[in-house]
């Protein structure tokens, strides 16, 4: 190459460590994404389980009879009537942990029994949502992830 041209694009040295820059903030970002993505089938599995309790409520008015909602010995929930199951769901990404094992919404939508449920994620059991259902049959659902010892794991 002659003298008088310059050469543009980047040295090897520039190179490596812009390399090394963009390591750096992969390793920074990666921990910070994850913790999202758990947080977010957090709230996606505990907001699918109120939707399960809302709708057995609901079946119980529409229908004019009881409907329960019980865990099989599978780890599926079940909606069912006395002698039919109208919905069957599994949470998989997290525990569930009732303060009782089932939940009887009468024909009028009060419960017959108030419950609590902690909506625990499995791979980090301090991250806690919950879910509670009042003897009136109202179900809530805490707005925030909390960081709680609900859920050690045993």
């Amino acid at each position: 190459m002659p003298w008088g041209k310059t050469s543009s694009g980047f040295t090897l040295v520039e190179l490596m460590v812009i390399v090394a820059i963009l390591g750096i903030f992969a390793g920074i970002a990666v921990p910070s994404f994850t913790d999202l993505i758990r947080r977010n089938r957090l709230q996606s599995a505990s907001e699918e389980f109120y939707g399960l309790l809302q709708y057995a409520r609901t079946e119980a008015v529409s229908r004019g009879r009881s409907i329960t909602v019980t865990q099989n010995k599978d780890g599926a929930w079940l909606v069912k009537t006395k002698d039919k199951v109208l919905r069957q769901q599994r949470f998989t990404a997290v525990d569930l942990q009732a303060s009782r094992d089932t939940l009887t919404f009468r024909q009028n939508g009060t419960a017959d029994a108030a419950l609590a449920i902690a909506v625990c994620a499995q791979s980090t059991p301090a991250l806690v949502r919950t879910l509670s259902v009042e003897n009136s049959g109202r179900v809530s659902l805490s707005s925030k992830t909390q960081e709680k010892k609900a859920c050690a794991t045993s």
